[in-house]
């Protein structure tokens, strides 16, 4: 049977909670708007019933965060906004995203295709509304013991330190032994702590939160990735992905992870949108201890002793590429090297932080 408001808010109450009291640090005065994307027709008819099903539980669970949260804080003006789902994380929602974000002061972003990469969200940032961006998020993620409930001020300790260690590196390279070879620069390249602690700059936050992060140079990525079992939503078994000159080549593997990443990323061809949907775009570091689930990427992104490659857009991270489309490959376990010097060895930290 489908879940009531009410079963959803007896498990989450404290976590969503302690959301706006630790992530956002709540103000009196600050209006909140609680954004989701309900599936449009199209999805309906071509995507799976149990991913249907999970769209329709997280918006659900959005409604509950804004039904919690107007308890929890009545001054704030808690307001509820569901629009249709884009279908593919980062390409532009409808305009009236952009203008209901532009009223609020705090908005939670609690849906299934994400909107970090976009100019709605850009906008928003850039105008000083605090935004979380919460692209697949689940329910237990707010459980006790859940990534929402790690402690958010060492998070943000660690991940400053790396962010500053980034800033002088100009080589990175990575490697597994399972096979991902990879290197890439980042020299001069804005570096991010995403630390969960949302304040007004000019950058959303993921929540779940804990990595730092940049853009690698266009044009420098060589390499390959291996994205083992588990560690995708399609990926039941191993998959490889070759990358030459700063754009994924080839993809291998399963016949799911094949297609439905093929689909997307087209390697074959040379036009737009599929070319820059395949440049790398993004380099982060997991550092959230209480991240542990693989197969979503917005939680296993965070992961400790992990490193993720993004592709598609990096424009809103200091890049060139501005893309329709931004999604993540989780690497665990790897071999971190910077400008020559072990920084991380088989997803153990080796540089003193």
């Amino acid at each position: 049977m489908f879940p009531t408001i009410e079963d959803v808010a007896e498990r989450t109450r404290r976590g969503i909670v302690r959301m706006f009291k630790v992530n956002f640090s709540l103000a009196g005065a600050e209006k909140v708007l609680v954004l989701t994307d309900v599936p449009t027709v199209d999805l309906w008819s071509r995507l799976e019933p149990n991913e249907i099903g999970q769209q329709m539980q997280r918006a659900l669970l959005a409604r509950c965060v804004k039904e919690v949260g107007a308890k929890a804080y009545p001054k704030n003006n808690v307001r509820f906004f569901p629009f249709p789902a884009t279908g593919l994380n980062g390409t532009e929602p409808v305009a009236t995203v952009r203008e209901e974000l532009l009223k609020a002061d705090v908005a939670v972003a609690l849906t299934s295709y994400s909107i970090t990469h976009t100019k709605a969200r850009n906008a928003a940032t850039s105008a000083g509304v605090r935004v979380a961006s919460m692209p697949g998020f689940t329910e237990e993620m707010f459980y006790e013991g859940g990534a929402m409930a790690a402690d958010y001020l060492a998070i943000a300790r660690k991940t400053t330190r790396i962010r500053d260690l980034l800033e002088s590196v100009g080589r990175v390279e990575i490697s597994t032994r399972t096979g991902t070879s990879l290197s890439f620069d980042i020299n001069g390249r804005p570096k991010f702590a995403e630390t969960g602690l949302i304040e007004k700059y000019n950058k959303a936050c993921n929540l779940p939160a804990g990595e730092a992060a940049c853009s690698p140079l266009e044009g420098s990525a060589n390499g390959n990735i291996v994205v083992e079992k588990g560690w995708h939503k399609s990926a039941d078994g191993e998959a490889r992905l070759e990358v030459s000159d700063g754009f994924i080549t080839k993809i291998e593997g399963p016949e799911r992870f094949v297609r439905e990443v093929g689909d997307i990323l087209r390697p074959e061809s040379r036009e737009e949108p599929f070319q820059s949907r395949r440049n790398i775009a993004e380099f982060g570091i997991g550092t959230n201890p209480n991240a542990k689930r693989p197969d979503n990427t917005l939680e296993a992104e965070k992961i400790e002793g992990t490193v993720h490659i993004g592709h598609g857009n990096n424009y809103f991270m200091g890049g060139r590429v501005n893309a329709d489309y931004h999604s993540d490959f989780v690497i665990p376990s790897p071999t971190v090297v910077f400008d020559g010097k072990l920084f991380m060895e088989r997803g153990k930290l080796v540089s003193s932080l």
